[in-house]
């Protein structure tokens, strides 16, 4: 059976917010991750994507990782400006490379000519 193919995308936590960054270097911003005493929450800006976790800002972005698909992420980079002349993200700011499954499979040809109607 052969496997899905993956798409990388790089999270950024940086002042108070949550970046992303897709393999062509477009840079976005997701929504908002900060420190509640011990818990670190964070609410993405689009279809209620939030969460918190106690352990470290790493483990927040890993647990955004498990919340988003690639589909939610190509939405958010048709949909949002690019930010990467705007924003300058320091070298040593909490990152996260994820690999998400492409969820969107090509069209499979049977050999037939396609219709238009």
């Amino acid at each position: 059976m052969p496997t899905s193919p993956t798409r990388q995308f790089t999270l950024y936590a940086s002042q108070g917010r949550v970046y992303a960054e897709n393999s062509a270097g477009k840079l976005i911003d997701l929504g908002a991750v900060r420190k509640e005493g011990n818990v670190f929450t964070y609410r993405l800006d689009a279809d209620g994507v939030s969460g918190e976790v106690s352990e470290s800002i790493a483990r927040a972005l890993a647990d955004i990782e498990n919340q988003v698909t690639d589909v939610y992420l190509d939405g958010q980079f048709i949909a949002l400006p690019d930010l990467k002349d705007s924003i300058t993200l320091a070298d040593d700011v909490p990152k996260a490379v994820i690999s998400l499954a492409d969820s969107v499979s090509p069209p499979t040809s049977n050999g037939d000519t396609p219709h238009i109607f």
